[in-house]
């Protein structure tokens, strides 16, 4: 026993020798690779010194361009990654400088090893002039647990990010035109993704995937594509103005899309293939259904989608597929050039068992064959078809705020809230699977349709204790009314509240300087919802939504 214990005490004296000895070190443009890689000494190259560092290492990247094309080889473990991050305040660059990377279907920056953290980049001018094949921003090749982070990544001539590798974490980064070996739109070319999570290469399924947080538009193919892949989560990411679909599921089971923004602006110049608007699709492309799946047991909630079709199924190259165990709940779809289908009726497309539920659907509706489908309190601008109804149904005007810029880059989750007298609210169906809104709102037991669960701010009483207060006009574009019939009032504290709870504005009026009309101007406030509430001297509360529009 005693000999037991001794090695167990090494062993762990081993590790915490290890831990103590973890290393940091710095890379400059102007550093030399002949240097030991401090601060003041620093190496030249990331390629050089990527290959230094052990697991528990860390390299600061400083400022500046680095052209060359980097592969990370090296692997930390799960409590001692390797991490190479961008020091402090700094933007480093990997330049590919239109001619790298010089191998078929490479990266400028490709991830081999495992437990690998990387951040705070810009990768561009990756083999603009197409030298060889292909021509990646990142590359996931390969090993296990590898993170990117807050990287910004443009002119790729194929994908921005690919992911062929397990437990990938891609998130916080912003990708925008890639895919430029489409940039002709010749529909021949094979075109690639903003971001895309597929083909892991040992068995052909990337698994457990995560991309969240992040921004992707202006590429000349899909934003972010998932296809041959499963239990991937794309979540909290906004993806607009791509050549076509914005956000694009794919001969993958098991996935998540959840709380996204999908939109094609109203200003955008950028093209659309075919002239389509398109939010969210999933589809069937090369599934065989053995090696390759087909789509099946996928979940989309709480996104909200602007001049964009939810297509929930599209299109399927092998016969009798269609949605197979698919959850579609609680999405918020609004625009001229919105839309909702379930397939064309030509595909001999067979669905089974899916729901699609508590969704705010405007715009044109085609849903050919309900058979398999369960519809149950949605949302519909006009009277949907027959195979599309169902008793739980909200006909007409949904009542979302649609507050807001919709311009390239500028649309917000607050343009899909729904107003206090909504007839969605109240009025959706009790999921488990959504317990949230957009917005990591609780729902609560009378849960309302769409993406948004309304609720006023618990810094904010609803207690309308008198008919005697008029605001007017609302929405207005900052400058409001007040309005009474009774003089008896007093003087009144007047306070304004964001969507957060949180106080923004405050005044009093004094009962000799207020002759029943009162107008309040408000400065450089963004358009949206907010909260207004007047207390009298006697402690009397009127509570109000306030609508804000700059247009």
């Amino acid at each position: 026993m005693k000999i037991i214990t001794q090695t167990i005490c090494l062993i762990i004296l081993i590790l915490s020798i290890h831990r103590c000895f973890a290393n940091t070190y710095y890379v400059s443009p102007s550093g030399n690779n002949s240097n030991s890689g401090t601060i003041n000494n620093p190496w030249k190259t990331i390629n050089y010194s990527q290959n230094q560092l052990v697991a528990g290492d860390t390299l600061f990247v400083r400022n500046g361009v680095y052209v060359e094309r980097v592969l990370i080889g090296n692997s930390g473990t799960s409590s001692n990654p390797i991490s190479i991050l961008a020091y402090q305040n700094e933007n480093p660059i990997i330049d590919g400088q239109s001619t790298l990377p010089d191998d078929d279907w490479e990266g400028l920056l490709t991830l081999y090893g495992s437990y690998l953290h990387v951040s705070g980049f810009e990768i561009r001018n990756s083999n603009i002039t197409g030298n060889v094949l292909g021509g990646v921003g990142i590359l996931f090749d390969g090993g296990t647990h590898n993170k990117v982070s807050f990287m910004k990544i443009h002119h790729i001539r194929e994908q921005g990010i690919i992911v062929e590798a397990d437990n990938a974490i891609v998130e916080d980064c912003e990708i925008y035109d890639c895919a430029l070996s489409n940039v002709n739109l010749d529909m021949s070319v094979a075109w690639a993704n903003g971001i895309s999570v597929a083909r892991e290469q040992t068995n052909g399924i990337t698994d457990n995937a995560i991309i969240r947080r992040c921004i992707v538009y202006n590429n000349y193919g899909e934003g972010i594509g998932v296809f041959e892949a499963n239990n991937v989560i794309v979540e909290d990411c906004i993806s607009y103005d791509n050549w076509t679909m914005n956000l694009y599921l794919s001969d993958a089971t098991n996935c998540t899309l959840q709380r996204n923004i999908c939109y094609n602006s109203t200003n955008s110049t950028f093209p659309k293939r075919d002239g389509e608007f398109t939010g969210i699709t999933i589809a069937d492309e090369i599934s065989n259904g053995t090696s390759i799946p087909h789509s099946s047991h996928n979940t989309i909630i709480n996104n909200f989608l602007f001049n964009a079709n939810l297509d929930a199924f599209r299109w399927s190259l092998i016969p009798n597929i269609g949605l197979d165990n698919v959850l579609i709940a609680n999405n918020t779809v609004v625009g001229n050039s919105s839309g909702f289908s379930t397939g064309s009726i030509n595909d001999n497309i067979i669905n089974i068992n899916s729901k699609i539920i508590n969704n705010i659907l405007t715009g044109s509706v085609s849903v050919p064959d309900a058979q398999g489908l369960i519809f149950s309190n949605n949302s519909w601008l006009n009277q949907p078809p027959s195979s599309a109804s169902s008793n739980g149904d909200i006909i007409g005007d949904p009542m979302v705020t649609m507050i807001g810029s919709t311009n390239l880059g500028e649309l917000t989750g607050d343009y899909f809230k729904l107003l206090s007298d909504s007839p969605c609210i109240n009025s959706g169906d009790v999921l488990t699977e959504v317990i949230v809104d957009f917005f990591k709102n609780d729902r609560d037991n009378l849960p309302d349709i769409g993406g948004h669960e309304f609720s006023i701010p618990l810094s904010i009483e609803q207690n309308n204790l008198y008919n005697s207060l008029l605001i007017y006009p609302n929405p207005n574009n900052g400058m409001f009314s007040i309005s009474m019939n009774n003089e008896l009032f007093g003087d009144l504290s007047i306070s304004l509240y964001n969507n957060l709870g949180i106080n923004i504005f405050n005044t009093i009026i004094h009962k000799q300087n207020f002759n029943l009309t009162q107008k309040i101007k408000l400065n450089n406030l963004m358009s949206g919802i907010y909260y207004l509430r007047i207390i009298t001297l006697e402690n009397k509360i009127f509570s109000t939504k306030l609508i804000i529009s700059n247009r």
